[in-house]
């Protein structure tokens, strides 16, 4: 069937094809990835940034194609994530520019268009490469042009740019050496293939579903694919979104390069700007970006944490969990067990900090001695879990997401919106209703059913045993923490410390108690005890976890007790979080157990 014109409902469902086309293929675009560095989230990245465009392309009624390529463009701006997503988000951003008022366009309209968005994805780089996407985007783009002029038809159009786009990809590796020498072609040029392929499959069927097969086990021939070194120029992937009035993205550009980092990409347009950067220090970014416009969303990754750990872990499985940062254990579980955590946004005044990425415990504590400003704290954005969800749902059969309490934070209800726009069915959102090694303990439990015997029902049944059993009991060292963040009122937190005292805190299913007020660590202790004492005296098993606020001092006395009442050793002793140390302040201690009888399973 011949198509002589493209209007809003058929480019939103060939982009929803296209979507579709890219996420089918995530894991080998991440086995592919060695440019600009080996960090192995380019196939993540671009799923991401498809998602969103799918899901706006879902749910926008009109059929101009003015107003569908403009949501379209507005939604990879928001979900655009890493140099591919940032430059895919540019040239659709620049193609909506050259669509405004138009109900449909012939293939000639549609070749100038996508010339002009080339001309706008490669001004939004400081320094583009060539063999790389845009090198593949702009040869199609010329293709497209230039074929436009003689083929009226929709379909041919498309398949032509497509042989030329597949073309350019194979010679990817002859423009980039470090491609060449690793085997591979560019992953984001052939993230962009694959986009092209849906696109062209739904053009020529009118169908979204049974997408090409793009011999998905080519992934065991990537397998051969030389890592490089490790040696990153600059440690920190860090992204912006800002929206602002009139921002001059070639002057903020500008401002960036002065900056010490590269990979800099600004994309966007002049209300809405999305910035790319690999940097050391993500805080000076931040600053910047400040001055154009109000930041509503960031993100921070750590490369060489993700070569060391997150690109080489390429086990699969049938369930993988997810937690926050507040959620505390061991480093070794990370490196050993399936399990990833989305990060706390920490904040000393205009100064941002990724908890457990950008700072460490003994670097927090260390600031809150010497700052004059209190931290703050924000929750993870749905972005931050669907990034997550995206990494894993192509390794792991079904995903579980423990959460920080709810009646404390609003992380859970982003994980259910991430839960949403993902719209998978196989991931399970639960509220651990507690914090710290309470949490921890919880999550710990769930990980070692998973061990041993992956059944979705018997994990979220030992999870919700575990959150009924779960008490965690917090000695707070000084309050002034407490109340700065707002957890306690002024009033009480004066009288308090006039009194020169001290809270115990119980922390179960949600619910935080003082059950005691103390005038200092060995009376905090002794409380400790006498609660572990009504817990723990008639118990056949016992979990046991310390968690302590640059107080190791404080663990060591806690741990010793313990183990000469009731010969139990703790599974773990951790810093806690700098997110909870916001609150908690220097100087708290904290225990949580699980307690139940061996002869009832229990």
């Amino acid at each position: 069937m011949r198509i002589r014109y493209l209007n809003g409902s058929r480019l939103k469902n060939a982009l929803i094809a296209a979507a579709d086309n890219v996420h089918k293929n995530q894991a080998l675009l991440n086995r592919i990835n060695v440019f600009p560095v080996p960090d192995g989230d380019t196939g993540t990245n671009m799923v991401i940034t498809m998602q969103y465009v799918r899901n706006s392309a879902r749910e926008v009624k009109s059929a101009s194609i003015a107003d569908v390529s403009q949501a379209l463009a507005d939604s990879a701006l928001m979900g655009a994530r890493g140099n591919s997503g940032a430059i895919l988000a540019q040239f659709l951003q620049g193609f909506s520019d050259d669509m405004a008022d138009k109900i449909q366009v012939s293939t000639v309209e549609f070749g100038q268009a996508v010339r002009k968005a080339v001309k706008q994805a490669y001004e939004a780089m400081s320094e583009p490469r060539e063999g790389t996407i845009l090198t593949v985007i702009s040869d199609w783009a010329k293709k497209i042009e230039e074929q436009s002029k003689r083929l009226s038809d929709f379909t041919e159009l498309l398949r032509v740019g497509l042989q030329t786009a597949r073309q350019s990809l194979e010679e990817t590796p002859t423009r980039l050496k470090v491609l060449a020498k690793a085997g591979v072609v560019d992953a984001g040029a052939q993230g962009f293939v694959h986009i092209l392929e849906g696109i062209s499959h739904f053009i020529e069927s009118g169908k979204i579903d049974n997408l090409i097969e793009r011999e998905i086990d080519r992934i065991e021939e990537a397998k051969h694919v030389l890592l490089a070194s490790g040696d990153f120029t600059f440690r920190y992937c860090t992204e912006v979104l800002l929206e602002g009035t009139a921002v001059d993205r070639r002057k903020m550009r500008a401002e960036l390069q002065q900056a010490a980092g590269d990979s800099l990409i600004v994309a966007g347009s002049s209300s809405r700007v999305r910035v790319h950067i690999h940097t050391d220090h993500p805080e000076e970014i931040f600053k910047i970006a400040r001055r154009y416009g109000i930041i509503q969303r960031r993100k921070v990754d750590d490369m060489r944490r993700q070569q060391k750990g997150d690109f080489a872990d390429t086990h699969t499985g049938k369930i993988a969990l997810v937690i926050d940062s507040t959620c505390d254990l061991p480093a070794e579980v990370f490196q050993t067990m399936p399990v990833k955590y989305v990060p706390i946004w920490l904040y000393f005044g205009d100064q941002g900090y990724v908890d457990r990425i950008t700072i460490t415990a003994e670097e927090f504590f260390e600031k809150l001695r010497t700052s004059s400003e209190h931290p703050t704290t924000s929750q993870p954005s749905s972005a931050d879990f669907v990034r997550v969800f995206s990494e894993l749902l192509p390794r792991y059969e079904q995903i579980i997401c423990l959460t920080l309490s709810k009646d404390v934070s609003g992380t859970y209800q982003a994980a259910v919106q991430a839960k949403r726009i993902v719209n998978c069915a196989d991931i399970h959102i639960i509220d651990s209703g507690n914090v710290s090694v309470g949490f921890g303990l919880i999550a710990l439990e769930a990980l070692k059913v998973i061990a041993v015997n992956p059944d979705l029902d018997e994990i979220l049944t030992k999870i919700n045993y575990a959150i009924g059993k779960i008490r965690f009991y917090i000695y707070i060292e000084t309050i002034t923490y407490l109340i700065r963040g707002g957890r306690i009122g002024k009033v009480k937190g004066l009288a308090a410390k006039i009194l020169n005292l001290r809270p115990v805190l119980s922390y179960a299913n949600g619910t935080v108690k003082v059950v005691k007020k103390v005038k200092g660590i060995g009376q905090g202790l002794e409380e400790i005890m006498k609660r572990l004492r009504e817990n723990l005296t008639d118990a056949d098993s016992v979990r046991l976890a310390i968690t302590h606020s640059d107080a190791p001092e404080y663990a060591r006395r806690l741990q010793q007790t313990i183990r000469e009442e009731f010969e139990i050793d703790a599974e773990f002793i951790v810093p806690t979080s700098p997110a909870l140390g916001v609150h908690a302040g220097p100087g708290a201690l904290g225990v949580a157990i699980i307690a139940g009888q061996k002869e009832t399973g229990e």
